[in-house]
């Protein structure tokens, strides 16, 4: 089972992209951040396969996060 983290500031995009993952990825385990640094926590605790990160957050952008 591969893992998914998707970081994103907008609620309703995480709904949306993690059901859509859900969708065409079934054994596919989705984990979701609403924060850059909410993300790194994860990332670092559940090791995901892929991460798909917003740019434009505010706080810690996806660029800030990709560097931590």
């Amino acid at each position: 089972m591969s893992k998914v983290l998707v970081i994103d500031d907008e609620e309703n995009l995480l709904q949306v992209i993690s059901r859509l993952l859900q969708e065409l990825i079934p054994d596919c385990e989705v984990i979701t951040a609403g924060s850059g640094s909410e993300g790194l926590k994860k990332a670092k605790s559940e090791h995901p396969d892929t991460i798909l990160l917003d740019v434009k957050m505010p706080g810690m952008d996806g660029f800030e996060a990709c560097y931590d």
